[in-house]
Parts: C-alpha cells; sequence; structure tokens
C-alpha cells in the first residue's frame, strides 16, 4: 500500500509554447521529517551559492542531490522531460496559515529545480520558474500597471551611501514608468494610507518597496518550549514613537497588501531575504503577487533585475 502523500496539492505546472494548457506534474512527499530537512538544507545551499558554483565539482554534486531530492517525489523520466521542455514552471503551493507545511514555502524551488534539470541536460534553455500560493484572492488585472509608487524606508541614521543606492534604484523605476510616485521614511499608518489611496477599484498598483531589513532575535514557542530565533525584520515605525521601529515581516505584509477589498496587483521587496516569508506572506494577505530574493541582494543586482524585469 503506497504511503500518504502529506502535501496534497503540491505541484509543478509546465506551460509549453503551443500547447493550451498547462501540464501538472503532482509531487509526492510522504516522510515530512525528510522533507523539513531538505528545504532547510537546500534554503543554507542557495545561500552559499557564490561558493559553490566556483568549482566545477560541487556544481556537479550539487546537481546530483537535487535531482535525488526531486526525484524522491515520485516524478518519471517523462515528467522530467516534460519540464525540460516547458518555458515556465510554475510551482503551486497550498497555504492554509503560515504555520501549516511551512517547508513548502522556504523551500528555494527556483534553484534545487534548475540544477535538478541541469544534471539530465546542460545545453537546454533553462525555463522561468515561479511561485504560486495557492490562495483565493481577487482576478488579477491585466496589462500593466496603471499606478505606481516607490517607497524608500529606512531610519535616520542610514548608512548615506545606501540611502543613495535607494535613490538611484527609485529613479531607475520612475523612468520606466509614467507618473510615478516616490515616498521617504514612511511609517505604518503613512504607509497604509499611501497603499490605499493609490489602490483604487479600477488600478492596477505596483508597489516598489526598498528598505533596510535587519536579524532580530525573537523568542516564540516552538513544539511547547521558548526558544530564541534569529528573524528579518524591516524598518516600518509607529507614528507614536512608542511601538518598536523594527516590525516582523507578518506585520509588514499586511500593510503592504493593503487594508481595503482591493490590493496591489504586485508588491516589489527591494532587500534581502523577502522571498520564503515577506513575499508569500504578502500574496497571502491579498496582493495579487510579490516579488522578494531568496536570501541577500546586493544593490547593483537588485537594481539590474527590476529595470530588466519592468523593461518586460
Amino acid at each position: 500500500m503506497p504511503k500518504k502523500n502529506l502535501y496534497p496539492g503540491l505541484c509543478i505546472r509546465a506551460r509549453i509554447s503551443g500547447r493550451p494548457e498547462p501540464v501538472t506534474i503532482p509531487l509526492r512527499f510522504t516522510n515530512k521529517k525528510t522533507f523539513q530537512m531538505l528545504a532547510m538544507r537546500w534554503s543554507k545551499q542557495a545561500a552559499q551559492r557564490i561558493q559553490w558554483i566556483e568549482r566545477d565539482s560541487d556544481i556537479d554534486a550539487s546537481r546530483s542531490f537535487a535531482y535525488q531530492a526531486i526525484d524522491e517525489s515520485g516524478l518519471t523520466t517523462s515528467q522530467f522531460n516534460t519540464m525540460l521542455e516547458a518555458d515556465v514552471l510554475e510551482v503551486c503551493i497550498p497555504w492554509k496559515d503560515e504555520q501549516s507545511v511551512w517547508e513548502t514555502r522556504i523551500m528555494p524551488w527556483e534553484v534545487i529545480l534548475i540544477q535538478a534539470l541541469r544534471s539530465i541536460s546542460k545545453s537546454k534553455r533553462a525555463p522561468c520558474i515561479v511561485r504560486h500560493l495557492m490562495v483565493n484572492n481577487e482576478t488579477a488585472p491585466s496589462g500593466p500597471p496603471s499606478s505606481v509608487i516607490a517607497v524608500l524606508n529606512g531610519p535616520t541614521h542610514t548608512v548615506e551611501e545606501q540611502f543613495a543606492n535607494f535613490k538611484r534604484e527609485a529613479a531607475a523605476v520612475n523612468d520606466l514608468f509614467q507618473k510615478p510616485e516616490t515616498f521617504e521614511r514612511l511609517s505604518t499608518a503613512e504607509l497604509t494610507q499611501t497603499i490605499d489611496v493609490h489602490n483604487k477599484k479600477d488600478a492596477s498598483l505596483l508597489v516598489h518597496f526598498m528598505a533596510i531589513d535587519q536579524m532580530l532575535s525573537v523568542n516564540k514557542t516552538i513544539n511547547g518550549k521558548l526558544k530564541s530565533q534569529l528573524l528579518p525584520h524591516v524598518w516600518l515605525p509607529h507614528e507614536d514613537g512608542l511601538e518598536p521601529e523594527w516590525q516582523d515581516f507578518e506585520h509588514a505584509a499586511s500593510v503592504l497588501a493593503g487594508q481595503r477589498k482591493h490590493h496591489p496587483r504586485l508588491v516589489s521587496l527591494s532587500f534581502s531575504h523577502t522571498g520564503p516569508r515577506l513575499a508569500a506572506l504578502t500574496v497571502a494577505r491579498g496582493a495579487h503577487a510579490a516579488l522578494g530574493f531568496q536570501d541577500i541582494a546586493d544593490d547593483s543586482l537588485r537594481l539590474n533585475f527590476f529595470s530588466t524585469f519592468y523593461q518586460k
């Protein structure tokens, strides 16, 4: 008797040119602890990729491990070949709440799938890989954004060079869109109001959010025990000055997704460590889509990525 799939609904949709409908490829993982360890391991592997991509032996080993990891989900050779043919691979992640199946959310699917496919064929062009958090949000508007805001957030003692880099990035965003608006150092209430004012019913709002992030120790109860964890926070102060200036990503997501019935079409999170948690939470709170980075992203990488992405 086959073991129970612990992640029903977790799948890959392979979108191939010339086919009207995507091909759905289920992912079956039957050992929760093993998959959690796999997700944590590959998160660290992705963060250290600058080191191992410099050595051919490490690249080959990484590709072999990635193939084995994905192969454990029960994929057939035919399904791997389908993924190689695809232009886009959409990893569909069921969502209930943040604590449920967190391992499917933090898994760096882009890295592990590319490495697995490269272990089969080094010559074929890699598909574009995106994550689809399966939540019941309203239908996303089509076409380019009709409203764009860029927000630069950081405390007044932020290193001047860092804020200058933010301003260069904001200027690049402004050059790509008509009549965007730029705001600096907004409080929680100000950011909430700014997003809601621009996010009208018929608008397709793009929020480009640049901020200073910081790792802070947080006490959390895990399996009945109080443990200290280092978690990323973002500078987002309250107006009264009494509440903490550094906010957990869960609070930041609820602000960035907007408070009204209609939500931003896209929230671009232009700072480090935003992909695994903040981007997912922002979509879970109502935004149609969010862009984030798996780990550390320097100024030049962010500028080049968003300039290219927005042009397309």
